[in-house]
């Protein structure tokens, strides 16, 4: 909360001036997070002053409710009025009391003296997104007031009409492949649509920075060349995006960049599903391939310890590891964040000695000998994942004085009904491809995310989904997801979440360094809501196989899952050959164990997990 009386603004002459006021915590009064009650803070306001109020991280709401105190405010009291910023796409904002709706310009239309709690202006044009709410003793019956944010009222998009793909390409560097521009080429900061029906080759190095592309023919990358496309936000509608494909994997670097903070560039494309900003959101087609790195070397086994303070490690000989590749190690003991990351700054290849450009900070044991004979199979040694590909998807670093830090990006897969009722079905296939400084702080828009995708199909593989500042991959309400052999690192509260979702395929995965909230202090075992974890697929889900994942670093649990009725011969969830160390608390729970008399797991390991492997 911050003091926004007309007087203090007044002194705040400049937009550097008020920005800097906003962000300087000195004026802020915050109110933690409350473990109990769930559902409320108790926040005083004093009377005859307005105030800016903001969720932590500068966030939006959907839906916000506000209870005052009926015998705190008599009718004789000065009014407050609350102005609360909104930055997402709000065709409407509904004011509801707990006795009616109030329409949303009372608070400029009414006589001064009938206003009453609710009375309100919302301002929602491009330059000022802004609700303002007053408060007063006016009437006593009037204690609740909830404030929806709407997206869209009826339709979020402009219909458009599907046309066949054109036989011959148009090229990005030629004017005349651009016929809905006036005679040039895209410029910085423009909304750009690749029309349905083109079939555009981009042949340039570095492209303009645009504020939105809208992909509804198709878009390829020319096969070999150094391509850095960037946007505010590119939106894979009713066409094609294509970085290579599986038969013949993208030989050039290419990198896509997204812009912005987490004020900026919002757009809406249904109701159902929030597409936010700063995203790469697919409801058409996106086949992105890259050169697949050797096998050996995405995974490997450190051979010799390493521990603080060490700036080289020692790995298998033989890797395709190059100076430049960005690496992490997993913890080996029961210290669960002691993960490290670094980038190579050389690899020997006959000795296996990779020179690393900071110390590592925590232990990682390593041995020539795999611990697998003696322990079932297990081996204990520390794992190394190379996080380095040769196409990369990722935010640009530029930081809002708010939120204090870079706001990341995110990749969404959804399926939607457009305006004249045509379904697009939302499709990723991505193969050995590095996602990095993707998800967004305090929210559930993960890294990548698949929301309400049921119509198409699409698979995650040999990729790295590193360095977010929320969740790594969230399947929500989807189908015909298939995640295999993915390096997941450095996330908060969930590194794989599912819920009510069918047909998953999760094998072969490495989970590691989850963090434990950005919204509740670090309290051993405890949390509020849903606990964090590596995996937690418990949720309403069916159809779903999970083996051979590996689950380190995480707080609360490793692995979050239905468990198997002893006697269930055709389980809907299978969970079999998983593993989980380093973990704060469990290493597997069986969520639903309390519904059977006898609950299996099949081949599971787990060690160094504080509290109980099961």
């Amino acid at each position: 909360m911050l003091q926004w009386d007309d007087e203090t603004l007044a002194t705040l002459d400049t937009p550097e001036l008020l920005l800097a006021y906003e962000a300087d915590n000195e004026f802020l009064t915050i109110s933690p997070w409350r473990m109990k009650p769930f559902s409320h803070w108790a926040v005083p306001f004093v009377t005859g002053h307005n105030y800016q109020v903001r969720w932590a991280h500068g966030l939006d709401f959907t839906k916000m409710t506000l209870r005052t105190i009926s015998s705190a405010q008599q009718e004789t009291d000065l009014p407050i009025e609350l102005m609360i910023k909104h930055f997402d796409v709000r065709e409407a904002v509904w004011v509801d009391t707990n006795l009616e709706r109030v329409d949303n310009e009372t608070l400029t239309t009414k006589d001064p003296l009938t206003l009453q709690t609710g009375d309100n202006i919302v301002y929602n044009d491009t330059e000022t997104r802004e609700i303002h709410l007053l408060i007063n003793g006016r009437n006593d019956t009037i204690n609740k007031i909830t404030m929806t944010g709407v997206r869209c009222i009826s339709n979020c998009v402009e219909e458009i009409i599907d046309e066949e793909l054109e036989d011959t390409p148009r090229f990005w560097s030629d004017i005349a492949s651009w016929t809905n521009l006036p005679n040039r080429l895209p410029l910085e900061d423009e909304d750009i649509e690749i029309k349905s029906g083109w079939n555009m080759i981009c042949d340039i190095v570095n492209p303009p920075k645009l504020n939105h592309l809208q992909i509804n023919g198709k878009l390829t990358f020319m096969q070999g060349m150094d391509i850095h496309l960037q946007a505010h936000s590119i939106f894979v509608r009713a066409g094609e995006l294509e970085i290579g494909t599986a038969a013949v994997p993208f030989t050039g670097k290419a990198k896509i960049t997204l812009h912005g903070d987490h004020t900026e560039s919002f757009f809406a494309f249904t109701r159902l599903v929030e597409a936010g900003n700063k995203n790469l959101v697919i409801t058409g087609k996106a086949s992105i391939f890259a050169t697949p790195r050797d096998p050996a070397s995405q995974m490997v086994r450190l051979v010799r310890t390493a521990v603080k303070g060490d700036t080289s490690i020692y790995v298998p000989i033989g890797l395709d590891w190059v100076t430049g590749d960005m690496v992490a190690l997993a913890p080996t003991n029961m210290r669960t964040m002691d993960s490290d990351s670094a980038t190579l700054v050389s690899y020997n290849s006959a000795t296996g000695e990779a020179v690393l450009d900071a110390p590592l900070t925590g232990y990682h044991w390593g041995d020539m000998k795999s611990t697998a004979e003696d322990f079932g199979g297990v081996d204990m040694r520390g794992e190394v994942m190379l996080l380095s590909r040769n196409i990369e998807i990722t935010a640009s670093q530029e930081i809002n004085p708010i939120l204090g830090e870079p706001h990341g990006c995110r990749i969404l897969v959804s399926d939607f009904f457009e305006p004249n009722l045509v379904y697009r079905e939302g499709s990723l296939n991505m193969d050995s491809v590095s996602v990095y400084q993707c998800s967004q702080k305090g929210t559930w828009k993960a890294a990548i995310k698949f929301e309400s995708a049921i119509g198409g199909t699409s698979s995650v593989s040999n990729s790295a989904i590193h360095h977010g500042r929320g969740v790594g991959i969230d399947i929500l309400s989807s189908e015909g997801v298939t995640l295999h052999n993915n390096a997941i690192y450095d996330f908060w509260e969930w590194g794989v979440r599912a819920e009510n979702s069918q047909n998953v395929v999760i094998t072969d995965n490495i989970v590691v360094n989850v963090k434990f909230s950005v919204w509740q202090p670090v309290v051993f075992m405890k949390w509020l809501g849903t606990p964090p974890g590596a995996y937690w697929l418990s949720k309403g889900n069916r159809g779903f196989t999970v083996t051979g994942n590996i689950a380190a670093a995480s707080w609360h649990h490793g692995f979050h899952v239905p468990g198997k009725a002893c006697d269930d011969d055709s389980p809907s969830f299978l969970f079999e050959n998983n593993v989980a160390h380093s973990i704060s608390g469990y290493g597997v729970i069986g969520a639903n164990s309390f519904t059977s008399s006898c609950v299996e797991f099949t081949n599971f390991s787990g060690y160094k997990c504080a509290e109980s492997t099961f």
